[in-house]
């Protein structure tokens, strides 16, 4: 019997015979179940303010009990929300394409409405009471994700809306307000969370963390986290603050902490990397 790593063709040869790879299918089976998620999660925003809100630990921070209104889940929403968009667009559905991108742009309003914090200077969460013992707000690295969202949809998404020109005046006056505070947000994080030349994933030591207890400087309490650390570079990238982006790629992969900045994180250092060389390509272009 030959190993799967002996005959390269085995897997897309046995997806080709279950039907999975025809798009068709694909596009039928899995449509239905999108829109079931896009209504679940919608029914997270338990107070209806435009902000889905989470339980303790059900983001990617699965130890430092978060709950409440984050900006990264609500990025990863506005993200999920866009592309879907596009995918309906390009299947012809147009007026379910518009129905996603105007549950983005709510989200995007809305984050910027309530999460934005003009005595931090930034985008932040409003957690709930847990480990310090009321509502309260910190900076966290992962906000860099709701800068990628809101460019990604303003600036990346090439579905061709209706024209409605005063949609679109009030569009380009958010998109507008939003790349201020971007950049603000990015030079508080410089700020705030760059110790040492390092960027760490949380602001403050954690009190209390769980299922995993965690000592300060272990796992998400106040370290550096490559694959955070790697959206900050998106986000820098997206910003034109290449320099600063070159910096955290140097702090990545050179000195002590080489060997483990490459594991599952490797995606968006791609995407990372990918923004830098455009970037530089296009500055030897204009030259």
């Amino acid at each position: 019997i030959k190993k799967p790593s002996d005959n390269s063709d085995y897997l897309p040869g046995l997806l080709l015979r279950v039907g999975i790879t025809d798009p068709k299918k694909v596009t039928d089976y899995v449509m239905p179940k999108i829109f079931n998620a896009i209504e679940y999660l919608a029914s997270r925003d338990i107070d209806n303010d435009g902000l889905l809100e989470q339980g303790h630990n059900e983001d990617w921070m699965d130890t430092i009990l978060r709950a409440g209104k984050i900006v990264y889940s609500q990025a990863c929403w506005i993200l999920a929300l866009t592309n879907f968009s596009t995918l309906l667009a390009k299947l012809g559905k147009r007026k379910e394409s518009r129905k996603m991108t105007e549950l983005a742009e709510r989200a995007i309003k809305k984050v910027n409405d309530i999460l934005w914090s003009d005595e931090d200077n930034s985008y932040v969460d409003i957690q709930e009471e847990h480990h310090l013992g009321a509502v309260y707000r910190t900076l966290m690295q992962d906000v860099s994700l709701y800068l990628i969202a809101t460019h990604e949809h303003f600036f990346n998404n090439d579905i061709q809306q209706e024209n409605h020109s005063t949609r679109n005046q009030v569009k380009g006056q958010l998109s507008e307000k939003i790349g201020i505070r971007s950049a603000k947000t990015l030079s508080t994080m410089k700020k705030r969370l760059w110790k040492d030349g390092w960027p760490l994933v949380t602001e403050v030591e954690l009190k209390v963390t769980g299922p995993w207890i965690l000592k300060p400087y272990q796992y998400h309490n106040k370290t550096t986290w490559p694959w955070c650390t790697a959206l900050e570079m998106v986000a820098r990238s997206k910003f034109n603050q290449i320099k600063d982006c070159t910096f955290l790629l140097a702090k990545m992969s050179s000195g002590e902490p080489y060997m483990f900045s490459f594991y599952e994180w490797i995606n968006p250092l791609r995407l990372a990397v990918a923004d830098i060389l455009n970037h530089q390509s296009a500055n030897i272009s204009t030259r």
